[in-house]
């Protein structure tokens, strides 16, 4: 993938080579992240909006850096997706500001607005659906007829340069935290097609396993 700008982060920044995600689900390790807990600790077991409330509470009261930085002075701010908690409200975790998915990306709204677009992105075009028996078809991919500057992505990272743009025009010894959370990658997989165009699919090496059917694998991948 060509991928400039997050190799210059890679060389100018700090790499975490040795990761290792407590949990394969999203909330989960989203919490675990702020509070240095496993899941289980935590509470946040699974993704918050499918299922009951005894599998993704988290716990009252828990160590969340976001605040012990607030305490200490700092202002600090979150865009993206959040996902860590039910109740959306990102002032209690110690971020004086943000745009999540609470009210629909509100701000998101506003700057489709001020592009002359609508509210909501128009479904994408030359999909890729998977189908399965008792479920309607899944759109696994696709492109968008809007121009990356419309996209979600290119929203919540512009108003992260912004957040420090206006931090540094403050001219204040006040120091300052930001998480830019981005949805993307994540199904489905709309780029636009200035994107899409770059890359020639008959060059691309498909994996060996993409052809496997499962018949010798656990029943939970089949």
């Amino acid at each position: 993938c060509q991928t400039p700008n997050l190799q210059r982060l890679a060389a100018r920044g700090t790499r975490f080579e040795s990761c290792y995600a407590p949990n394969p689900i999203c909330a989960p390790v989203r919490a675990s992240l702020f509070t240095g807990l496993l899941p289980h600790n935590h509470g946040m077991v699974d993704n918050p909006h499918t299922v009951e409330s005894y599998r993704a509470d988290l716990k009252p009261d828990l160590p969340f850096w976001p605040r012990d930085l607030q305490q200490a002075g700092y202002h600090s701010a979150y865009y993206g997706k959040w996902h860590v908690d039910r109740s959306l409200r990102l002032e209690n975790f110690g971020f004086a500001e943000y745009d999540t998915e609470e009210d629909a990306y509100h701000g998101y709204r506003l700057y489709r607005r001020q592009m002359g677009l609508p509210d909501k992105a128009p479904p994408p075009v030359d999909t890729f659906q998977v189908e399965h028996k008792g479920y309607k078809p899944f759109v696994l991919s696709g492109i968008t007829p809007e121009p990356p500057e419309a996209m979600l992505e290119h929203y919540v990272y512009s108003r992260g340069i912004q957040f420090i743009e206006e931090q540094a025009a403050r001219q204040s010894q006040q120091p300052w935290a930001l998480v830019l959370s981005s949805l993307a990658p994540h199904e489905p997989y709309v780029v636009p097609r200035e994107h899409y165009e770059r890359y020639d699919q008959r060059l691309i090496t498909l994996p060996a396993s993409l052809h496997d059917h499962l018949s010798a694998r656990p029943v939970i991948y089949r």
